[in-house]
């Protein structure tokens, strides 16, 4: 209800601003980064209610129960795309004012030279991932990456279909991989 709040104030001071709009704009985009990691703690917990359903019917229904894993891994999916979108759109606003800092450009590489009175993370990456850092630090991706490897080796021990896609946490592309089409469960 906060970030609601926030978010509608900054959107509404946004449409009625005359000076300084860019930093209201820049204020949204924090904004919607926060929203992005509470929505991802809620999307965590309905992959935890889609994975105690797969437990459930893993005995008696097999595809039910694959549906289940297979809900939970699209959250997954949907969780790195939101991330990726909310920092798409950070890097789109910051960079109105800024040039970016990428790694390599007219043969010069960029190298962080360590400060000896003060190390922080943004001094540390080349661009602007250092706003997702702490997703990124998480072993998401190895967890998701071993329910892929669990649910392939229960669809292929009842011949049900193989998951084919790979699920690379580190990828900060914001493409959107829409869920498959819901099968009949037994």
């Amino acid at each position: 209800r906060d970030n609601d709040e926030l978010m509608g104030l900054l959107h509404t001071n946004l449409e009625r601003a005359d000076l300084n709009r860019y930093n209201l704009e820049v204020f949204l985009s924090i904004a919607k980064l926060y929203r992005q990691n509470l929505e991802m703690l809620q999307t965590v917990e309905r992959m935890h209610e889609a994975l105690v359903g797969a437990e459930g019917a893993r005995n008696t229904q097999p595809k039910n129960a694959l549906a289940n894993v297979d809900r939970a891994l699209e959250h997954a999916d949907a969780i790195q795309y939101s991330r990726n979108v909310a920092l798409a759109d950070a890097i789109a606003t910051w960079e109105k004012s800024w040039f970016p800092r990428v790694a390599e450009a007219n043969g010069r590489r960029y190298v962080h030279e360590l400060d000896d009175v003060k190390d922080h993370l943004p001094d540390r990456t080349a661009d602007m991932s250092y706003l997702v850092y702490r997703e990124l630090m998480l072993p998401f991706g190895e967890w998701v990456e071993q329910v892929c490897a669990a649910r392939d080796e229960y669809a292929q021990a009842h011949k049900l279909p193989l998951r084919k896609s790979r699920f690379d946490w580190k990828d900060l592309k914001p493409v959107y991989v829409p869920p498959a089409p819901e099968e009949d469960t037994e």
